[in-house]
């Protein structure tokens, strides 16, 4: 018994078991957040389309959050392997909890462009903001935003 209680002592199991717990439940809520703004959005194209909405695609919600949990438990293996040889860093947790926030987050940018959106240029501009330079190309994108902002309706104070 003795040597059980060194092993587990020295590889420091109930704090390993606490983190990673902490871990597993923030990514899962986390992902399972992204899978529901996922399903806002196609419920929203739906019903802009006009298009049934019915269970079979309700469901196919629960079951991306069977996959991703799935995925989850190996990302917990990837922990548990990094823990026995290194410290402790929840890296296989992270990645696929960002892994599958990005696969949702491009469902989310393809259902707003398909119900032709205005939030569904927001990667774009906010590439294009990112990518400003100086002041001219700071007013040509602001422009752009104007612009935008004048085809659906609303309006804007003048910033130039």
């Amino acid at each position: 018994m003795d040597l059980l209680e060194a092993i587990m002592e020295e590889l420091q199991l109930v704090q390993f078991v606490i983190k990673e717990a902490f871990w597993f439940l923030l990514c899962g809520g986390l992902t399972f957040g992204a899978i529901l703004v996922d399903l806002s959005t196609g419920v929203s194209r739906a019903r802009a389309l006009k298009e049934k909405i019915y269970s079979g695609g309700l469901r196919k919600s629960f079951i991306k959050l069977r996959d991703y949990l799935s995925i989850f438990y190996f990302g917990v293996i990837v922990d548990i392997a990094l823990n026995l040889v290194w410290k402790y860093m929840p890296i296989g947790l992270i990645a696929t909890c960002i892994s599958a926030s990005a696969i949702e987050l491009i469902s989310v940018v393809e259902n707003l462009k398909l119900k032709k959106s205005a939030a569904a240029k927001m990667p774009e501009m906010i590439s294009k903001i990112v990518e400003v330079k100086d002041a001219e190309g700071a007013a040509k994108v602001i422009r752009e935003l104007q612009n935008m902002s004048n085809k659906s309706g609303k309006k804007w104070k003048k910033v130039l």
